[in-house]
């Protein structure tokens, strides 16, 4: 069954927009290119078969806990690293032990298979299929925090290079206290033909905390978006949302894109804007997105 679906731009350099649709509980994200759906379109019988499939292979956290690792629970697209394609990012939050969670990026490229195997085994290179890609293991989360539940591209907000940045929140009520989102500013591609490769966290990345206490529940990072910071630079400042803080208000924040570091949402000096609901139970930024 489709989970969740993501409208992308090129992906794999057939010159056509491309559609991301995945199946979690199957552990896989189907691709399907504009061509092979107006076809289906014009005939009226559904695709015999994706253009691509991109699964997950066996390594520490992409095996799957209870069965089910979340591969593709949420999806997002964008330029990553610059080089004219959109890279796609898959959010996987019940991987690994005790569920932390985890983000994989999948750069665009030409796939020379119409399956991708991701793994972290050191030396598989053969199972990404033409493409490569970097992953993202627990950086500090406790048990259960799901990382990768929600992600969302975010454009460039900080370099003023085009290469775009990407942020991943967490199911922060199993979290002991703060709830954090991290926001990774955009990174290049590996070598083609090496093996996924992990991410790190460096100084240009930022960690975005809303203080809390344990067993409270924010929403936090429940969804993203970008804004332009005008000025003519380019470059965006971020949303996230919070649609359960303030006693089940909800509330919208805009935050500095070119924050590096970490950034604890005290008061307001540490952020440009709240919107906040009115009223116990309104729930207010549960979703957001900025719009051009």
């Amino acid at each position: 069954d489709a989970q969740e679906s993501r409208g992308l731009g090129d992906v794999y350099k057939r010159q056509i927009d491309d559609l991301a649709i995945s199946s979690w509980e199957a552990n896989n994200v189907y691709i399907y290119d504009n061509a092979t759906i107006s076809a289906a379109k014009l005939s009226g019988t559904p695709p015999a078969a994706p253009d691509l499939t991109i699964t997950r292979g066996v390594g520490s956290w992409f095996e799957a806990n209870f069965g089910v690792n979340g591969f593709g629970f949420s999806l997002t697209a964008g330029q990553v690293d610059g080089a004219g394609t959109e890279d796609l990012i898959i959010g996987i939050p019940f991987a690994g032990p005790g569920n932390f969670g985890g983000v994989a990026v999948v750069y665009g490229g030409t796939a020379s298979s119409s399956l991708v195997t991701l793994s972290e085994a050191p030396g598989d290179v053969a199972g990404m299929s033409g493409l490569v890609g970097r992953y993202i293991e627990n950086p500090g989360l406790n048990a259960f925090s799901s990382m990768g539940q929600f992600v969302g591209f975010l454009g460039d907000t900080r370099a003023g290079d085009a290469v775009g940045d990407f942020a991943f929140g967490a199911l922060t009520e199993f979290e002991a206290g703060d709830h954090r989102v991290y926001v990774v500013r955009g990174r290049t591609a590996p070598t083609a033909g090496s093996p996924m490769q992990e991410i790190t966290f460096g100084g240009n990345d930022l960690e975005v905390v809303l203080p809390g206490s344990s067993g409270t529940a924010t929403a936090f990072g429940e969804s993203f978006g970008s804004l332009s910071g005008g000025g003519g630079t380019g470059l965006r400042n971020i949303l996230i949302s919070a649609g359960t803080s303030d006693s089940d208000r909800g509330a919208l924040y805009l935050v500095d894109g070119g924050q590096t570091g970490t950034l604890t949402l005290t008061d307001s000096s540490d952020y440009l804007a709240k919107i906040a609901g009115d009223g116990g139970g309104v729930q207010h930024g549960v979703t957001g997105s900025g719009l051009e």
